[in-house]
């Protein structure tokens, strides 16, 4: 890994018609006490901000894991496809840093077709969270506030 701080337990990366539940997920997870990079909690730090390059900061050095909600919207759209490519480089050093999570029957273009993933046909988010945080185990005090 880089010598960039680690500034979030979780990055959420999805296509705007999963906000719901990536915001569901989002919540979950602040309330148990991790730090979630989920758009909607830094858009006073992002106002005004080179977009590329704190998606680059956030989705290639700045968290633990990278939490992908994996959808045809994700697939299609501009902006969820330079997370997923700055994520997928982080991922090519630490496998496993990216933790997919299918929406639909769309494959995340660059992730392992081998690659364990979770279904959302089969897990709701409440499940999801339950798995995540045992993946994460307690609050790393590497992350910087």
């Amino acid at each position: 890994m880089t010598d960039q701080a680690i500034q979030y337990d979780v990055a959420l990366s999805f296509a705007g018609e999963q906000r719901p539940l990536a915001g569901d997920l989002a919540q979950r997870l602040v309330s148990a006490g991790y730090a979630v990079f989920f758009d909607e909690y830094e858009r006073a730090q992002i106002w005004g901000g080179d977009l590329p390059v704190t998606l680059q900061r956030v989705y290639e050095f700045g968290s633990r894991l990278c939490v992908i909600l994996i959808s045809d919207d994700y697939v299609r759209k501009p902006w969820p496809n330079r997370e997923r490519e700055y994520a997928l480089s982080r991922d090519l050093i630490e496998p496993g840093y990216i933790v997919p999570i299918q929406v639909d029957n769309t494959q995340l273009p660059g992730l392992p077709g081998t690659r364990a993933y979770l279904d959302l046909k089969n897990f709701n988010i409440p499940e999801i969270f339950d798995l995540l945080q045992e993946r994460l185990g307690p609050r790393s005090p590497a992350v910087i506030e």
